[in-house]
């Protein structure tokens, strides 16, 4: 348990420190530094990075759990969106753009299968998919908007196959039993989903003992 323990908590750490430098670039890239009225100045990114190191939440970053990982996969995933998009807005390499929306998807993906409020991650592409339906529209033959929806569609289906992956392997190990066994109570529900089953059943429980 020991060896586990330090493992996790080495492995926090350098997620924690990934995710606050992935923070840093998100905030100098999105940020509009130095121009215009509405410009910030250099030090806005160096001051988000040095209050996400100090948040109350900065706790959980470095124990071992799963929150560094995942912030460090959600900030990458957003970093990859955000190039995919600049190379859009200048024009950029068509494959270059689609290669980096399909690594958002991937990372939003892996961080789902760490949390599944990752699928969240989803409203990333919504702007875009919008973006892309229209160009579709009114250019249904045009080959760089086919490519570009079509890498939009993976990004998405890897960030869901996150979520729906781990479900559908709970659901075959604990719901696909003969109906003479006894199965787990979330199985014939509606919406078959362990993760909010092992909240209300384990983690309450938990919360009200101690």
């Amino acid at each position: 348990m020991l060896v586990e323990a330090l493992v996790g908590t080495v492995l926090s750490h350098v997620s924690h420190l990934l995710s606050t430098l992935l923070l840093y670039l998100l905030a100098f890239r999105l940020l509009p530094i130095g121009q215009g009225k509405a410009a910030t100045g250099p030090s806005t990114p160096l001051v988000a990075a040095c209050l996400y190191i100090a948040s109350p939440a900065g706790i959980f970053l470095s124990a071992p759990y799963i929150e560094a990982p995942f912030a460090t996969l959600q900030f990458l995933g957003t970093l990859s969106c955000v190039e995919a998009w600049r190379e859009e807005e200048q024009d950029g390499i068509l494959g270059k753009k689609c290669l980096l929306t399909i690594v958002g998807g991937a990372c939003f993906g892996l961080s789902s299968t760490f949390r599944s409020n990752g699928l969240l991650s989803l409203l990333v592409f919504l702007a875009p998919c919008l973006s892309a339906v229209k160009q579709f529209l009114r250019k249904p033959v045009d080959v760089n908007n086919i490519t570009y929806g079509v890498s939009l569609a993976i990004a998405c289906l890897l960030t869901l196959a996150g979520t729906v992956g781990p479900q559908y392997i709970a659901y075959e190990a604990y719901c696909s039993q003969p109906r003479d066994q006894s199965l787990r109570p979330w199985c014939d529900r509606l919406l078959p989903s362990i993760y909010s089953f092992v909240q209300d059943h384990y983690w309450c429980v938990a919360y009200f003992t101690y």
